[in-house]
């Protein structure tokens, strides 16, 4: 079972790999939609976590 669990995974991963390329073909034209998806977001509430709580320690700056 754990063999065919991981060859799943890897053809997900691979299958990722060789179509995102073709999907991916820079910014998408703007319609009515869009916009007013993208104006809907702005009213929706976003947790955003406290900046000092998500600091790496000391030893992982660069």
């Amino acid at each position: 079972m754990a063999v065919f669990s991981s060859v799943g995974l890897a053809a997900a991963f691979l299958t990722v790999l060789c179509w995102f390329p073709a999907f991916d073909r820079g910014e998408l034209p703007l319609t009515r939609f869009s916009a007013r998806f993208a104006d809907t977001l702005g009213r929706w509430p976003r947790w955003r976590p406290p900046a000092a709580a998500w600091r790496w320690p000391p030893c992982c700056w660069r």
